[in-house]
């Protein structure tokens, strides 16, 4: 099924915009589905200028028609495109507040819907009906010029009527307008009839009326994420002294309406000089507040984008406008800004230069090129939407490099580079049409086979024997201008062969236009077309667009094509690859990311060079998915596609029916077709749906990868570059073979475990069995699935996707992910957790994962003994089962416990730990235990700390035995002789750490602790870090920091306190007094800085072994868990400072440390740092995550790898110094939720 907007109500067509805002949640957090250090929630700015020249009072179009009064022809929408369409949904316009105009009355009909009461009287629609043929009213002055036509009726007042068409479908225009005896009379019957010509007649039966209701459609959804002013195209409203660009909400939404209502219709069409005045608002020459000024930060907004949208109905006349040919190479982009020079002997630009002075396109490329604000910096969102050449084919760009380096994607019209403050012209014509095709001749005036035509001439084209049209005088060839007539008509030309000169011409079957015999083409424009085509060329110039609308559904459309562009701007950050992760294994490195441009995403595998850096790329999943060129690869190699959509093994869960199955609609239920549906861009489409099932088919089929149904193949979908998502925050996770450190002869006596080793079937037996099999990659992506990649260490068959699962809650608006006017949003944007587990009878490899803001849901995925297999979904926990789970940002562990068994006997049952998230229901802090096998919760502690006022939430959970520490795990868990869990400790945003006694859950009420007793202003969103000390003892030192960058107001760095790290000490006996902020038993060590580098202080702990840093800087935080050597005793931090409350400058920088984990001081190894010297160092201008050990092949030398912006290899890889091991399997690294 093709989902279709075809026939569609005029009402509803531009209501697509609803789907562009994400449904407001009733929580406090402002959790955003966008990255915090790319987000702009900065509101374009838009200038609307709406036509009120005479030509929009008319009651016909389109303009290349001719109409006469008297013909039935004219009261004919089969003719006159303006008149009365049965097939058409008339409803009333919707004012400021939403709610619509009142219906029309058949018996009482108001001639002005929009006029204001007692300035036109009503009519009785059942009598006295008369055509408008022109309606020019004056608000102001309360007064009102109609003229009407018979359309050869006898009589003067009728009852409403349209004639319809019943001649040859093949009729010329010319027969249409004449034949009166071909058009059969139909009168208005009916209540439901009555009503739709009553609405029509009242809001729509003019040019301007009709454009009024479109616009009032169009721009209710607006709110304040927009800022808008406006004018009359023969009125500046610019020009007030104080310009009214504001947020568009309250009085200023209210004030638009009633002048988008009461815009008159007498005069030009002025177009140059109203978009003159339109760069001039943008360029702050009005004086007053400045148009990038800001309430809410207090300042001028760099990053702030502006468009000018111009209705009109004509080619512009009258004065106005910029003098002098700006498009001939004679200005250039700001030189300090991008270095891509403009010069009209350049192929790529071929399509801005022509050879007419002072015209449309030259007032729209000198306020596009020009800067208009040169006191601001320049940080306006570059905008990519077309990566193809002039040719079609598609550009590929090696990841890391820049888009706008490729000369042809930089001049692309469809494309805006200009980071400069600049304005970006649509403009929509009402009935008009100009010389040259839209949809046909673009290509041809991109690669130069075509050319702009004059201006203030008439212009003719013949073809080169190259093939390309070009100039030719009109005097010397014989030219058909576009104006219907009879063949007899055009004399000498009825498509008989004559001679011209040495070359013989002859009319084309379409009569369109004049070939010579051996197909070289002459065409004529007459100037009031190259005028139309002008304003196609200023909207190109300015890397807006154009639309020319000869009938009420071509003017939805046109409007819902504008908004919708804007939109898809507004929801974009400026174009590049940011790598969000690496991790590594002895031979590779996996890094992943996306592409903010289009929010495609990566997974690459780099081999490691021995300077630590990153070397060639092994291979590319994306491109394996997707097929075709791969430019992360030297040579940019054409890729075979592993599997093309049908075949890919794709599964989703059930969650009312708790079973797992493929991913293809004849395997989905009623309720999951609906949830499938269930998205803003679903409802907004008109007509609605009615076969769910079908339209549920074709969301499907795009959601795998089949990509007829994307637009540019003739689907309605949203164009993709690759068919992966991005990757934001799920690092990738490397499933190898079992590699736990279990003893089989440690299983207590009569366990399931010992039972099965007993048998010969215990883990020693599972690691030797599968020590071989093809290691794994785990991502999830914001393509609403989580994906797994052949890792290609063992297997020639690196980046192939080997299955991919769909959680039941990416089903919920997975449609929005096709919508062409897609806005980032989350769907599985959290890494899993994998263990090794004893489930079911059998040793099992089972990943764990949330999805962060993509839903409130937990998973366990049974991944069988070979996670190349498509797994079986143990479960789903989601807040249908338990309303205090909030979204998955925190995620769980998973450990083996202690479980009561009839009335004596204890055995043993692997469990989840699950902490709540965030804006859950209750806005309390939770954490849950959950049966693995079942999903069953079997305990759940709940703090009762937090509410709606002040809202709270668990973090990510660690888990400890206290009795024996492996120095080789690297699973976040210690194990003791019992290979059982006794104690968790997790954060909440409340700033407690909590210590939760597993081993007496079943056996004592008491089992909830708060180790440290924090405040809601030094929130802990990552998980603690769990090391042994030295000394023998059975005690532990928990290590956590503060701070939240999980929600919108994060981004600020003011009025926050001082954030801190911790080291705790803590032993397996309960907890005596919780330790506190200034409390005595905690020493403080202290950081200095000298330029980019830190060193802290090295105060003596004792064998309290509890410490505390105060980070420095103002906004400094800890968001991400600590990278561990508990061998070493050595943990690493990356703090992270936002650049501060300017939404356009989102980023930050960070710190990265390391310290002694028992004492927070430098390491008993000596510094680690630059050069020995250091324990801290500044990473600039990026917002890091972890940071990835690299332990070079043989172990020779290791490095930290910062995940950044472009390219791991931006930053050097940071050498640590140490006579410590730094083997790979003694660290451990999970990635923050």
């Amino acid at each position: 099924m093709k989902i279709t907007k075809s026939n569609i109500k005029i009402c509803l067509l531009v209501i697509t915009l609803v789907l562009l805002t994400l449904p407001a949640h009733s929580a406090p957090l402002e959790l955003t589905h966008e990255p915090l250090f790319l987000n702009q929630k900065v509101p374009p700015a838009l200038a609307v200028t709406f036509d009120d020249s005479g030509s929009m009072s008319w009651s016909y179009m389109p303009d290349s028609r001719s109409f006469s009064k008297s013909k039935h022809s004219y009261a004919s929408p089969d003719y006159n495109l303006m008149y009365y369409n049965p097939n058409i949904n008339y409803k009333p316009p919707v004012k400021a507040d939403g709610t619509s105009l009142p219906n029309s009355d058949f018996n009482n009909a108001m001639r002005d819907g929009y006029a204001p009461n007692g300035m036109i009287s009503k009519i009785d629609l059942r009598n006295y009906y008369r055509p408008f043929y022109y309606y020019y009213p004056d608000y102001d002055n309360n007064r009102y010029s109609i003229s009407y036509s018979s359309a050869g009726r006898s009589s003067t007042y009728n009852k409403a009527y349209y004639y319809r068409w019943v001649g040859p479908s093949d009729a010329s225009i010319s027969d249409m307008r004449n034949q009166d005896s071909n058009y059969q009379l139909v009168e208005i019957t009916g209540a439901a009839e009555k009503q739709n010509f009553a609405n029509w007649y009242s809001y729509y039966n003019t040019r301007s009326k009709l454009a009024k209701a479109a616009v009032s459609f169009a721009f209710v959804n607006f709110g304040p994420d927009f800022k808008i002013d406006w004018q009359q195209i023969n009125e500046n409203r610019f020009d007030r002294g104080t310009p009214r660009m504001n947020t568009f909400e309250g009085s200023h939404r209210v004030d638009f309406y009633d002048w988008l209502f009461h815009i008159p219709g007498d005069g030009n069409t002025p177009l140059r000089r109203a978009t003159k005045y339109a760069g001039e608002l943008f360029s702050d020459s009005y004086g007053g507040q400045s148009v990038y000024y800001d309430n809410n930060y207090g300042g001028e907004l760099t990053c702030q984008q502006n468009f000018h949208i111009a209705i009109s109905d004509g080619s512009w006349n009258s004065y106005g406008g910029v003098s002098g040919n700006y498009d001939d190479g004679s200005i250039q982009v700001p030189a300090e800004e991008i270095g891509v020079p403009y010069t009209t002997t350049i192929a790529n630009n071929y399509l801005y230069k022509d050879n007419n002075s002072s015209t449309l396109a030259d007032t729209a490329f000198y306020y596009w090129i020009k800067d208009l604000k040169p006191g601001l910096e320049n940080h306006v969102p570059r905008f990519i939407d077309d990566y193809t050449d002039k040719n079609g084919n598609t550009i590929t760009v090696s990841t890391g490099d820049d888009w706008w380096d490729e000369e042809e994607l930089f001049w692309n019209p469809q494309n805006d580079p200009a980071n400069w403050q600049h304005m970006v012209n649509f403009n929509i014509g009402l009935g008009i049409e100009g010389g040259f095709n839209r949809d046909t001749d673009l290509l041809g005036i991109k690669s130069g086979a075509l050319s702009w035509p004059r201006t203030n001439n008439d212009t003719c084209f013949q073809r080169d024997l190259i093939g390309n049209e070009v100039f030719t005088s009109c005097a010397n060839h014989v030219c058909y201008d576009g104006v219907d007539r009879d063949t007899a008509d055009i004399v000498d030309c009825g498509g008989n062969v004559f001679p011209l000169g040495d070359i013989q011409l002859c009319v084309n079957t379409d009569r369109n236009r004049i070939i010579n015999c051996d197909d070289r083409i002459v065409r004529r424009v007459n100037e009031s077309q190259a005028r139309v085509d002008d304003v196609w060329h200023s909207s190109l110039n300015s890397r807006g667009d154009y639309f020319s609308a000869k009938s009420p559904q071509e003017l939805s459309e046109a409007l819902y094509k504008v908004v919708a562009n804007i939109i898809k701007r507004k929801g974009r950050a400026s174009a590049g690859s940011v790598s969000s992760n690496i991790i590594s294994n002895e031979s590779l490195a996996y890094k992943t990311g996306y592409d903010t441009s289009d929010w495609t995403g990566f997974v690459i595998a780099n081999e490691i060079n021995e300077d630590g850096t990153l070397g060639d790329v092994k291979w590319d999943a994306a491109c394996k998915l997707t097929g075709g060129k791969c430019p992360s690869m030297a040579g940019n190699p054409i890729v075979a596609q592993t599997r093309d959509h049908a075949s890919r093994k794709i599964i989703t869960y059930d969650y009312d029916s708790k079973t797992t199955h493929p991913f293809h609609t004849t395997y989905m239920s009623t309720l999951e077709i609906d949830k499938i549906l269930d998205s803003s861009y679903i409802r907004s489409l008109e007509p609605p749906i009615t076969d769910y099932t079908a339209a549920a088919d074709s969301i499907i089929h795009y959601v795998r990868g089949d990509r007829l149904y994307e637009e540019k193949n003739g689907g309605q979908y949203r164009n993709r570059r690759s068919l992966l998502g991005d990757v934001i925050n799920s690092s990738a996770k490397i499933i190898r073979g079992p590699a736990e450190s279990y003893n089989d002869l440690f299983w207590s006596a009569g366990s399931p475990e010992r039972n099965a080793a007993d048998a010969g079937n215990g883990y020693d037996k599972f690691k030797a069995d599968n020590q071989n099999r093809n290691n794994v990659i785990l991502v999830g992506a914001n393509d609403g699935m989580l994906h797994a990649f052949d890792a290609g260490i063992n297997s020639s068959n690196g980046g192939d996707e080997l299955w991919a699962y769909i959680p039941s809650k990416s089903l919920h608006g997975i449609s929005e992910y096709a919508s062409p006017t897609y806005k980032h949003t989350s769907y599985v944007d959290a890494a899993p957790f994998v263990k090794d587990v004893f489930i079911n009878g059998q040793w099992k490899t089972v990943a764990l994962g949330g999805m962060r803001h993509g839903g409130k849901l937990f998973y366990a995925l049974d991944l069988g003994e070979s996670p190349e297999d498509e797994p079986t979904v143990l479960w789903e926990f989601t807040d249908q089962d338990d309303n205090d789970l909030g979204f998955t940002y925190s995620g769980g562990v998973i450990g083996r416990i202690a479980y009561p068994s009839g009335s004596t006997t204890v055995e043993s049952k692997w469990v989840a730990f699950l902490p709540n998230g965030y804006n859950s229901n209750s806005y309390k802090s939770v954490m849950y235990v959950v049966d693995l096998e079942t999903g069953q919760v079997l305990h759940k502690w709940d703090t009762g700390i937090g509410d709606v006022s002040n809202p709270n939430g668990m973090g990510s959970p660690v888990a400890a035995d206290f009795v024996v520490y492996d120095e080789t795990d690297t699973t976040n868990t210690f194990y003791g002789s019992d290979q059982g869990i006794d104690f968790v400790y997790a954060g909440d945003l409340h700033g407690n750490v909590y210590k939760f006694n597993v081993k007496d859950i079943f056996t004592h009420s008491n089992t909830m602790e708060i180790l440290y007793a924090g405040s809601s202003d030094r929130p802990i969103t990552s998980a603690p870090r769990v090391f042994t000390p030295s000394d023998g003892s059975e005690n532990v030192i928990v290590t956590f920091g503060t701070g939240k960058y999980i929600e919108l107001p994060d981004r600020g760095v003011s009025g926050l306190p001082k954030q801190y790290m911790f080291g705790l000490k803590d032993s397996r006996l309960p907890i005596t007094a919780s330790y506190t902020l200034n409390d005595s038993r905690i020493v403080e060590q202290t950081i200095s800085e000298n330029g980019n580098y830190r060193e802290v202080t090295d105060n003596r702990v004792g064998v309290e072994y509890s410490w505390k840093i105060e980070l420095p800087e103002d906004g400094e935080r800890i968001v991400n868990s600590f990278g561990r050597n508990n061998q070493a005793k050595v943990l690493i931090a990356a703090s992270i400072i936002p650049n501060g409350d300017n939404p356009c400058l989102p980023g930050g920088k960070s710190w990265i440390m390391i310290l002694d984990a028992r004492t927070g001081a430098t390491p008993v190894s000596g510094r680690l740092l630059n050069n020995g010297n250091s324990d801290g160092i500044l990473i600039s201008d990026i917002v890091v995550g972890n940071p990835e050990v690299l332990t070079t092949p043989g172990g020779n030398q290791s490095f930290l790898i910062i995940d950044g912006i472009d390219d791991a290899n931006t930053i050097p890889p940071i050498v640590l110094n140490s006579g410590e091991k730094w083997r790979r399997r003694s660290w451990h690294r999970i990635n923050f939720y």
